[in-house]
């Protein structure tokens, strides 16, 4: 039988990925404009926690079920290929289109929340294998993500929490 889609979830989907497009328009056009400038800061003040929430929603709980070699494989072809796909054409376009390229910055920063993503299923899909309540996982694994070093350069520390609600709010309406 096939899964209905909740349409309602779909068009959260659509909306925040268009913020997160419209955002990153309006930050090359603004030019200094009040108006822009403050448009820009409230879409940026919910759109990516809007994103993880949703990811957070649809990450399986069977998860921690799945083989990790499964997991690791499933997940790098759904977000780390497209990721690295992504970052090869635009460091060939700063190639060809710039005199200086600053290849490090694309290659960190280009299409960093899939990468951010990648982490997020694989550390959930791990911390669901512990005989462990889900909030104390929750608890412990972002406190050790706002003290492990180098966790900020992708916001993995800052936004891990909002993909543990959407979670959450996966098992609630399971239950």
């Amino acid at each position: 039988m096939k899964k209905q889609r909740i349409v309602y979830l779909d068009l959260v989907k659509l909306v925040t990925i268009y913020l997160v497009i419209f955002g990153h328009v309006l930050m090359r056009m603004v030019n200094g404009y009040a108006v822009g400038e403050r448009l820009i800061n409230f879409i940026y003040s919910f759109h990516m926690p809007l994103f993880m929430l949703m990811s957070g929603y649809f990450a399986s709980n069977k998860l921690g079920e799945m083989p990790v070699i499964d997991l690791l494989r499933k997940k790098g072809l759904q977000l780390l290929l497209p990721a690295v796909t992504c970052t090869i054409i635009c460091c060939v376009y700063i190639w060809l289109a710039k005199d200086h390229p600053n290849y490090r910055d694309e290659m960190i920063g280009n299409s960093w929340f899939l990468k951010t993503l990648f982490v997020y299923y694989v550390l959930f899909g791990l911390l669901k294998r512990l005989p462990v309540n889900d909030w104390v996982l929750c608890v412990v694994s972002c406190m050790v993500l706002f003290v492990t070093p180098g966790c900020s350069s992708l916001q993995v520390n800052l936004l891990f929490p909002y993909f543990w609600g959407g979670a959450s709010f996966t098992e609630i309406r399971c239950t």
